[in-house]
C-alpha cells in the first residue's frame, strides 16, 4: 500500500473533534509512545531474554499505532506524508550524511 492511499484511508477511522486537531494527536501519539516504551523496557529488563515473535508482533502493532496518530498529524495540518514530510526527511538525512562524509575528510586530511 502507497502511502498516499493510506493517509487517505485514516481519514475514515477519525473519531476524536476536528478543532483538537494536532493538539490531540500529539497527546495520543505521545501515550502511544510509552506503550512502546514500556513492551520494549520490559524485553530489556532481562539480559538474558530473546524476542519472540509474539513479542516482535506486539511491538509491530505498537509501531503501526504510533503510525497511524503521525499521519493524523500530517493531515490536521494539512500536510501529505509522502510528498511532504517523508520527501522533506529524505532530502534532511542526505544533506546530513553529505555532511558527515565532507567532515570525515577534513579529518582524514589533517
Amino acid at each position: 500500500m502507497e502511502l498516499k492511499e493510506y493517509q487517505n484511508i485514516l481519514i475514515n477511522f477519525k473519531n476524536y473533534p476536528t478543532e483538537l486537531g494536532a493538539y490531540y494527536d500529539i497527546l495520543s501519539l505521545t501515550r502511544e509512545l510509552g506503550v512502546l516504551s514500556d513492551k520494549v523496557l520490559s524485553t530489556l529488563q532481562d539480559p538474558s531474554y530473546e524476542l519472540t515473535e509474539k513479542d516482535k508482533q506486539k511491538i509491530g502493532i505498537s509501531i503501526g499505532d504510533i503510525m497511524y496518530w503521525l499521519v493524523n498529524m500530517a493531515t490536521d495540518l494539512g500536510l501529505h506524508i509522502e510528498d511532504d514530510i517523508v520527501a522533506l526527511n529524505l532530502r534532511k538525512l542526505n544533506l546530513l550524511k553529505e555532511r558527515e562524509i565532507h567532515n570525515n575528510l577534513l579529518k582524514n586530511s589533517q
